[in-house]
């Protein structure tokens, strides 16, 4: 008897083992191909290979961060802007479907808020008198939230970084925001290697145009 206790043990370690070992080797494969992709195809089809994990990780909302996340750069690489909106509702509809999960709540609101500038950005004559200030109150509140997290400051700090001066932006008001980011990023310590971790270079190379 306590050989078959200890075979079906045995047995249910090895599953759970190859279970992690299948969600690793798919979100590594992930981050790679996010990292090699050029153009809006490319992050397309980085977002379906999120999208593939997250449909067998029910409960985890990583993939699902992720493929929200690559959804928002695949929109920055489409030019027409059907296909830019298209991209950001997609990538907002994902990361509201896991805004109850276990997810840092400051990593949602980065990511909430840089959608929202983004799609802001896609028409802002019309989307930006609303959408700017709801936009800027997610980011802040994700910097209260958790201060040693870079992400909001150095999507802030774009923001103002490419807002004209004489609408409160421009590159001397970005630049303690990116420094700021900058200075986060030297000393974050990620939980694990899947975690948001993005932006740092886009940071550092906005704060030299800065200085």
């Amino acid at each position: 008897m306590k050989k078959l206790v200890l075979l079906i043990c045995l047995v249910l370690s090895v599953g759970t083992t190859m279970a992690q070992s299948n969600f690793e080797k798919g979100m590594t494969k992930g981050i790679e191909m996010l990292k090699a992709s050029k153009t809006a195809e490319d992050f397309v089809a980085t977002a379906n290979h999120f999208e593939r994990i997250a449909s067998v990780e029910n409960n985890n909302w990583v993939p699902v961060y992720w493929n929200a996340y690559t959804y928002l750069i695949a929109g920055m690489n489409v030019k027409k802007e059907s296909q830019q909106d298209e991209m950001y509702d997609k990538a907002m509809s994902l990361l509201e479907s896991i805004e109850n999960s276990k997810i840092e709540r400051s990593e949602y609101l980065t990511l909430k808020g840089y959608i929202m500038l983004m799609k802001i950005s896609v028409s802002p004559m019309s989307r930006a008198p609303q959408g700017t200030p709801a936009a800027m109150g997610l980011l802040t509140e994700a910097q209260n939230v958790n201060p040693k997290n870079p992400r909001p400051f150095y999507v802030m700090g774009q923001n103002t970084f490419y807002t004209p001066s004489f609408f409160g932006g421009g590159k001397d008001k970005a630049k303690p925001l990116l420094a700021n980011a900058v200075e986060l990023y030297k000393v974050e310590s990620p939980s694990d290697s899947f975690m948001p971790k993005w932006g740092r270079g886009r940071a550092e190379s906005l704060l030299k145009e800065c200085e």
